[in-house]
């Protein structure tokens, strides 16, 4: 913190699906802190613990965390929460009502698998659960839950149950915004709600139509080709200068928002800093 001014934000990728700096760990998962003169967030922490070791090698003291916030509730980015909580004994969790709630991916085959919090994440009072958008500290809210798009053109293979009767619409989908000197910057967990619709939330909670940058994942994964349009055109509606492209993006997805806009997407990989 000792190189930002009174101006600055400093975002660090302290765990994502790849990695080249050296002794660093990637794993499929997400974890992300954010820093400025009014304090840390940490939002979402990884699948495992490897994120407190990237934190260390990275110099980061975890114990110094004001505020930790949950995008949603999948394994990915909640699996390190119980031992960040374990070396943080004062930070709140900031998250939905409904990140608790069991999560299964329907496979390919029909099959599922069990994809929610880990068992050692248990609900106490430094729980803090809203529906709505949250101010962490000034210039920096939650999206809160993030009304779906029409038309809405999310994947349909989450579920409520391992029978894969009861859709899952990920309702503890949120994101975090940031306002700096440039303009606004989204970060993103893994944007089940759909990049459009997270946009326009934004821009109900801002009264902004400019993004400057967007961060993580877009999980264009398991999208369909209109889905990934859509967040072409998402990203073009709101003139989004800078493109951090990670987790849940996918190679494909990556390879063909990188085509439509090379000269502002750049990869979000473990151990990036990022000033604005």
């Amino acid at each position: 913190m000792d190189s930002l001014t009174n101006m600055d934000t400093q975002i660090t990728i302290l765990i994502e699906n790849t990695v080249r700096l050296p002794r660093l760990i990637a794993e499929h998962g997400w974890a992300v802190l954010i820093e400025n003169k009014y304090g840390k967030v940490l939002f979402d922490t990884g699948q495992s613990s490897e994120v407190l070791r990237n934190a260390a090698l990275l110099n980061i003291d975890m114990s110094t965390i004001d505020k930790i916030v949950i995008s949603h509730g999948h394994y990915d980015h909640t699996g390190g929460l119980a031992e960040v909580l374990e070396v943080n004994p004062g930070a709140s969790v900031f998250t939905h009502p409904d990140v608790f709630k069991p999560k299964f991916y329907m496979r390919p085959g029909g099959t599922a698998r069990e994809i929610g919090m880990p068992i050692n994440v248990v609900c106490s009072n430094r729980f803090s659960f809203s529906r709505e958008s949250i101010m962490l500290f000034p210039g920096c809210l939650t999206t809160g839950e993030i009304p779906k798009s029409k038309p809405d053109l999310t994947p349909r293979c989450f579920f409520e149950n391992s029978d894969v009767t009861s859709l899952d619409l990920i309702k503890d989908d949120q994101a975090l915004i940031i306002e700096s000197k440039k303009g606004l910057v989204v970060v993103l967990g893994c944007c089940h709600s759909g990049l459009k619709a997270t946009f326009d939330q934004v821009k109900n909670l801002t009264g902004q139509s400019k993004i400057y940058m967007v961060i993580g994942g877009m999980h264009l994964v398991d999208a369909s080709p209109e889905m990934v349009e859509q967040t072409i055109q998402a990203l073009r509606e709101y003139s989004v200068m800078k493109i951090g492209l990670g987790h849940c993006t996918g190679y494909l997805g990556a390879f063909t928002l990188q085509t439509a806009f090379p000269n502002q997407c750049f990869p979000c990989i473990t151990g990036v800093k990022i000033k604005v």
